[in-house]
């Protein structure tokens, strides 16, 4: 074979190998780097033979030269656009098994459908840019949807109570900084939201190694407590307005004397007055944990969302569509007894009023 025969082989090599193919993937696989003249280049891009007026405009394949003793040939799919008054390109995906034409295909149709106009088809945000913002920033948790949890749940779950049957972490978190609090910080932490209460009794804090506080468990063999094994156990014992101390009297024989010892004024978060009940709770769904609270708010509660109280509703609205004064909406079944309907703001203020 002569010279001049050789170089116009290889030049026929070069046009087939460089011009547009077909979006195949026998035709994907047909392309070589041995089969391309490189001279000094180290990559080359191959457009795809696809309409003009589709999302697959300015498809193409991307070959690179490799390593001397690569056998292997990496091709890259990319998909040039105009934008901002300058030609760029966006890399969608190396070729292989697992991403061939069909998967280039359906990732290329999103890509055009959230970077275009549906009308012109003119690119109208960098998808570059897209993929930049999508490492760098960081979604923050979406704080304004209620987790549903009552505030002594919350507190179980700070002190190291699981929540949800789910495993929690170690109790007494910082709050801006990693790490635990020290036993003095966790003593006190512990005392104003669950403490002034008998279930002091039943743990203690000591530093460990690092400084951090760790609670550690014990009973009480005066009030016949066992030691609690965990922190679910430990609430267990002691629910909420159990165990609250009061006023010690004793009485000195001696002197013949009445003693009082007051109890601390003070009340834990965990012990008020009322709260609402948990998950599954049986009784009422206020929950009125002391007598004062009880004679304040002579009522027994209980909360239903569901709608098959549509036809109430549109006789509520009835009545306040009567005249400007407050609607109230009586009901009456057969051998039961009436009742009384009444907004719950009006409730509210018709309390305040006794107060």
């Amino acid at each position: 074979m002569s010279e001049q025969k050789l170089v116009r082989e290889l030049d026929q090599i070069e046009i087939k190998q460089t011009s547009p193919i077909r979006f195949k993937d026998d035709a994907i696989n047909k392309i070589r780097k041995q089969n391309i003249v490189w001279n000094k280049r180290t990559d080359i891009f191959i457009p795809f033979k696809v309409s003009k007026d589709s999302h697959q405009k300015g498809l193409k394949l991307r070959v690179f030269k490799g390593a001397l003793g690569d056998k292997d040939t990496r091709r890259v799919f990319y998909v040039q656009y105009w934008f901002d008054g300058r030609a760029k390109r966006y890399r969608l995906g190396d070729y292989s098994q697992r991403f061939g034409k069909t998967e280039c295909d359906d990732l290329l149709k999103e890509v055009f459908k959230n970077h275009t106009d549906p009308e012109t088809g003119f690119w109208i945000k960098d998808p570059n840019e897209t993929r930049k913002n999508e490492a760098r920033i960081v979604e923050k948790p979406d704080t304004t949807t209620a987790k549903g949890y009552t505030v002594n749940e919350v507190i179980e779950a700070y002190c190291g109570a699981p929540l949800d049957d789910v495993e929690a972490e170690r109790g007494f978190s910082k709050d801006r900084r990693d790490g635990y609090r020290a036993a003095k910080h966790a003593r006190e932490w512990f005392r104003s939201m669950v403490g002034y209460n008998h279930r002091d009794t039943l743990v203690r804090f000591y530093d460990d190694d690092d400084g951090y506080g760790v609670a550690e468990f014990r009973s009480n063999k005066h009030l016949r407590i066992a030691k609690p094994l965990t922190w679910r156990d430990f609430f267990r014992k002691y629910p909420p307005g159990r165990g609250i101390t009061k006023d010690r009297v004793y009485y000195n024989r001696r002197k013949k004397q009445t003693y009082t010892i007051p109890a601390s004024k003070n009340y834990c978060i965990y012990d008020a007055d009322i709260r609402t009940s948990n998950t599954g709770e049986n009784g009422e769904d206020v929950k009125l944990l002391s007598l004062t609270a009880k004679r304040a708010f002579p009522y027994s509660v209980e909360c239903k969302n569901a709608e098959q109280h549509i036809g109430l509703y549109k006789n509520f609205k009835q009545a306040k569509r009567h005249n400007h004064r407050e609607p109230l909406l009586v009901i009456k079944k057969n051998r039961e007894p009436a009742l009384a309907i009444i907004s719950l703001d009006h409730f509210f203020e018709l309390i305040e009023k006794d107060d």
